[in-house]
């Protein structure tokens, strides 16, 4: 039953009111992206959310506030003039503080928009679904991207303040790609401890973060 429960937690994004702060999170097999609001409101929550039914009302709601409702089984919610009912996912949610609680040896600035467009030309190299990895060099304040695979290859270097030692790590392109492009911020910055380790990409204050696990390359 357990095991039941983790697999529906993992369909939904869970919603965590404490002090006037919304914490939400998802897992999605080698990712976890995580956000912290501070909200009106001092109500204590936690409910589990069907993710494609948050993603759909993101779509359709304006940039006016937003307002939820917990009961028991379902969530109400209000924006403009429509009201939405949610079934909640039933299910413990997932305790993912031992993944982001990683000590990091390593601290990488770079700009957002730069490393966007050169990891979007990464994804010219993949077929549709495919899993090839980039392999990321971060060595003399610099991200040295390079991939080769049947359709090509593609070597770019995109300038980064790096704090720590060197080091190579093999990512999916399109994982880090989908986490910048969901993050306003002109600079991000990236944190690792080594190669078979979490990628986090997360501002100061932490109001976002982002965890992706890297992908083994046979470079050595």
């Amino acid at each position: 039953a357990s095991l039941v429960s983790t697999m529906k937690a993992l369909e939904g994004i869970t919603f965590n009111v404490k002090d006037k702060t919304l914490n939400a999170y998802a897992l999605h097999g080698t990712r976890v992206a995580m956000r912290n609001i501070v909200i009106d409101g001092s109500d204590e929550m936690s409910a589990i959310v069907p993710a494609q039914t948050v993603k759909k009302i993101a779509n359709i709601a304006s940039d006016d506030e937003v307002h939820f409702y917990l009961a028991d089984k379902y969530m109400t919610i209000e924006f403009d003039s429509t009201t939405i009912v949610v079934w909640l996912v039933e299910g413990k949610p997932v305790d993912i503080s031992r993944f982001t609680s990683m000590e990091n040896s390593i601290s990488v600035r770079a700009d957002r928009e730069e490393l966007m467009a050169t990891l979007d030309r990464t994804t010219l190299m993949c077929k549709e679904g495919e899993k090839k990895p980039i392999i990321c060099d971060f060595a003399n304040n610099k991200i040295n991207i390079h991939i080769v695979s049947t359709h090509g290859s593609m070597n770019e270097d995109v300038d980064a303040e790096i704090m720590g030692n060197n080091l190579k790590i093999g990512m999916n392109p399109r994982y880090v790609l989908e986490a910048l492009q969901a993050i306003d911020d002109k600079v991000v910055t990236l944190h690792m401890s080594n190669s078979k380790s979490p990628l986090f990409i997360k501002d100061d204050e932490e109001t976002y973060l982002y965890l992706i696990l890297p992908v083994s390359i046979s470079e050595g």
